[in-house]
């Protein structure tokens, strides 16, 4: 599998509200990305969206 192909994996896995961090954790290793920093920009993004949505 491609980093492009796992790469998407991991953007369809963030979108679905039953994935586990266990899942997360998972896809982002095997990008070689660090879990931490995506689960933590993921809900940055939702937050300011949230927010974005209030002020409108």
């Amino acid at each position: 599998m491609t980093l492009a192909q796992r790469l998407l994996l991991l953007w369809q896995a963030l979108q679905r509200p039953e994935t586990t961090f266990a899942d997360v954790v998972a896809l982002a290793q095997a990008c070689d990305l660090n879990p931490g920093v995506v689960l933590r920009n993921h809900f940055q993004i939702q937050r300011d969206i949230a927010l974005a949505s209030l002020e409108a």
